[in-house]
C-alpha cells in the first residue's frame, strides 16, 4: 500500500506528469534538456526525477558525466503501467485537440 500511495502522490504533481509526457515523446532525455524545453530549472527537474525513479517510472543512465532519463520500460508492478497509460491517453487527447501548455512556475 505504501508503494501505491508514493506512486499517486509523484504523479500528482502537474511538473512531474509533463516530466513524464516529455519523456513518452522522447525518450534519452539528460535533466538541462527537460528543463529547458518545459522551462523548469534544473534543479528541480532532478529533484522531480529521482522521486519519479523512487517509483519505478523513469529510469537513468549514466553516459560520461550527463545522466540520461527515459520511461522504464521493464515496469514489474501493474499499477505503473496503468498510470503511464493514463498519461500516455492525455497526451493523445492534447495533442489531436491543439492543446499545448508549458507549466513554469
Amino acid at each position: 500500500m505504501k508503494f501505491l500511495t508514493q506512486l499517486f502522490k509523484a504523479v500528482a504533481n502537474e511538473r512531474r506528469v509533463r516530466i513524464l509526457e516529455l519523456l513518452l515523446k522522447e525518450s534519452n532525455l539528460s535533466a538541462g534538456t527537460i528543463g529547458e524545453k518545459l522551462k523548469i530549472p534544473t534543479a528541480t527537474v532532478c529533484r522531480n526525477l529521482k522521486l519519479l525513479e523512487r517509483v519505478n517510472l523513469v529510469v537513468s543512465r549514466r553516459r560520461n558525466v550527463v545522466v540520461y532519463y527515459s520511461i522504464n520500460a521493464n515496469r514489474a508492478d501493474v499499477y505503473s503501467q496503468h498510470v503511464l497509460d493514463v498519461i500516455k491517453r492525455r497526451t493523445k487527447k492534447k495533442t489531436a485537440s491543439g492543446v499545448s501548455h508549458v507549466i513554469s512556475r
